[in-house]
């Protein structure tokens, strides 16, 4: 009888360690996976998130938005404004001239932001290390300003280029005496629009804060007139 029972007990400890075993695996391989899922899920977004949350990254990119979309305008306003007082009728000339100061301003910004920025972020990070006496350039922080400085200079160097395509396509898409006042309608609207985006971050009017902008686009128009005029004379 003892014997049997322990041929009994033999068997049943046969039966559930394999089970035992099999249960054991699935429990200890489920977090391991989710845990590797949760790594490869992180996205870019999230990545700016986390970094964003360090420096602050939206709130630099919007002046940089402002200030260059401004610059972007105003400069192929006036290049427009002086082609349309010297009566040029050449469409690839206006659209290679205005075409050319695009380009420039976009590498100019996205070059000089980038070698202002990633100095400055260098500056900050040597502060830091110093207070702290301890490296950061391989930290959460030390990538967050690398990160900061390549956004603000693409930033930097898209909105003029981009504000002054805007301004340019009337010139691809219309016949030319058209294409002057349309692009000029866009020119105005555009500096409108950057008034009410800046009106809208500091909380005051929208439509006074598009007003001053469109200001803006004025006193050049009447600059580049009188420039014409007594250039004429």
């Amino acid at each position: 009888m003892p014997d049997d029972r322990q041929k009994d007990v033999k068997k049943d400890r046969g039966y559930r360690q394999p089970f035992v075993i099999k249960e054991r695996k699935v429990i200890v391989q489920k977090p391991v996976e989710q845990v590797k899922n949760q790594r490869h899920e992180k996205t870019s977004i999230e990545t700016y998130k986390e970094y964003n949350r360090i420096l602050n990254i939206d709130s630099i990119a919007r002046r940089y938005i402002a200030m260059n979309g401004f610059d972007g305008v105003l400069a192929i306003l006036g290049i427009v404004i002086s082609s349309f007082i010297a009566g040029v009728a050449d469409v690839k000339l206006i659209i290679s001239v205005c075409l050319g100061a695009a380009v420039a301003m976009a590498v100019s910004g996205v070059w000089g932001a980038y070698m202002a920025e990633a100095a400055e972020r260098k500056k900050e990070l040597k502060e830091l290390e110093g207070s702290m006496l301890t490296r950061l350039k391989k930290t959460k922080i030390g990538r967050a300003g690398d990160f900061a400085a390549l956004v603000i200079a693409l930033i930097d160097g898209a909105a003029p280029f981009i504000a002054g395509i805007f301004v340019i396509m009337p010139f691809i898409l219309l016949p030319i005496n058209i294409a002057y006042y349309v692009s000029f309608v866009i020119a105005f609207a555009l500096l409108f629009l950057l008034g009410i985006f800046l009106g809208k971050i500091s909380k005051e009017n929208l439509i006074l804060s598009g007003i001053k902008m469109l200001f803006a686009g004025v006193v050049i128009m009447i600059i580049v007139f009188l420039l014409g005029a007594s250039g004429h004379k």
